[in-house]
């Protein structure tokens, strides 16, 4: 065989990636958290276009409550809160995201890398996981937002880079796992480049359980953006979820309404994430599936 045909991998099939679906579809309440958070994406995509008006003006008088004047009320500093939830939703989105694929980016290659060379790479990438995993992940994403200033990058890349080991773990695990698998040693046999069997061959059939990983990790991600805007140390010019609770946390008392729908929507949204998280994860596992 020419080395530079690759031997066949064994990625799932169209009709296991249907029953997978169809499994998935059967869960109804990963189902319907699904529904709801592309409702959710689509008002952070959409909704500042429809709800125009500049989250941070002073609209109407301070702390009002919700009605006909304003209908999710006002904050201390008269901004309405409904346009800042709208406006909101897309930043707080945005951050998690992105943190996520920069945890990916970070976690899958260092994890595919000791899995699949092993020996003294493998020991040195695992020393350096385990040293960030005695870290104390969100006190190091403030020293790190601290360190720079405050920005959605710095908060992006302070997120990303605190959680990427648990990641890494399992990719690796996964890698150790399928290396010594037949159609992996096929492709090697019909002169593959490691990094071709890496990304081609192993990686499709690992990405499973890493799914699962990955979507857990967006509400994570979302956590710690809402954590830290609650802290005040992102940027105070872009309005996100957390950043309206930790303006208006010493007004709770008083207007609770102000803290209870910014903190309702990362609730709401942290919990849909979770159910598709375990709706995938009992429908990628055959044993999860038939109970």
């Amino acid at each position: 065989m020419p080395a530079d045909i690759q031997a066949p991998a064994a990625p799932l099939p169209e009709q296991a990636w249907r029953r997978t679906w169809r499994a998935f579809a059967s869960n109804r309440p990963a189902l319907g958290a699904l529904i709801v958070l592309m409702v959710i994406i689509f008002a952070g995509l959409v909704g500042p276009y429809l709800v125009a008006e500049n989250p941070f003006s002073m609209v109407e008088a301070p702390l009002l409550p919700p009605g006909d004047e304003a209908f999710l009320g006002t904050d201390f500093l008269g901004r309405d809160v409904f346009t800042a939830l709208v406006h909101g939703a897309r930043a707080t989105l945005l951050i998690g995201i992105a943190a996520t694929f920069l945890t990916m980016a970070i976690g899958i290659s260092i994890g595919a890398f000791a899995g699949y060379f092993g020996g003294l790479m493998d020991d040195g990438l695992m020393r350096v996981t385990e040293f960030f995993l005695v870290l104390p992940n969100l006190v190091f994403a403030m020293i790190l937002t601290t360190l720079f200033s405050p920005s959605m990058w710095t908060v992006i890349f302070a997120i990303g880079i605190v959680n990427w080991c648990p990641l890494a773990r399992l990719t690796r695990a996964e890698f150790v796992r399928l290396k010594s698998q037949e159609f992996v040693l096929a492709s090697r046999a019909a002169g593959a480049q490691d990094m071709r069997i890496m990304m081609r061959t192993i990686l499709p059939n690992a990405m499973p359980p890493l799914i699962v990983s990955i979507t857990l990790l967006i509400g994570v991600c979302i956590l710690f953006e809402a954590a830290l805007s609650f802290l005040g140390l992102t940027d105070p010019d872009i309005m996100t979820w957390g950043l309206m609770i930790g303006a208006s946390r010493d007004y709770f008392w008083d207007s609770p309404w102000t803290v209870a729908y910014p903190g309702l929507a990362i609730l709401i949204t942290v919990l849909c994430i979770a159910l598709i998280g375990d709706g995938l994860n009992d429908a990628f596992n055959p044993k999860l599936r038939k109970r």
